[in-house]
């Protein structure tokens, strides 16, 4: 049973491990992370939502977007904002935040890329 313990052991964190009772330190890992990309543009079709993430660290400026009630309107890649459409948005500017949040219905327009489509 103690072989279980430690090796439950190894894989939590600091917290559980003192909770379980054992105090010494974690083995050495040669675990190195690999982060996810910085930017995100991604369309869920079931919900008709498009959610853009950027993160990157190359630009000063790093920003949030959800626009919901939307759809593709053909193969020119013109997305087109239902009744419902909202676009909500944060975007950290060089010394300012910009803040979004209003309904954008029946509005069409085209992104600078073609989001995953999920």
């Amino acid at each position: 049973m103690e072989n279980i313990t430690r090796r439950i052991a190894s894989f939590a964190d600091i917290d559980t491990r003192r909770a379980m009772g054992i105090y010494n330190r974690l083995p050495v890992s040669n675990l190195v992370p690999h982060p996810i990309p910085p930017t995100t543009f991604r369309y869920f079709a079931a919900e008709k939502k498009i959610v853009y993430l950027n993160f990157d660290e190359s630009y000063d400026v790093w920003c949030w977007e959800v626009y919901t009630d939307i759809e593709s309107g053909g193969p020119d890649n013109k997305w087109i904002q239902g009744e419902n459409g909202t676009h909500r948005a944060v975007w950290n500017g060089l010394n300012d935040f910009v803040l979004v949040d209003k309904p954008s219905p029946l509005a069409s327009f085209y992104f600078a890329g073609i989001p995953d489509t999920v």
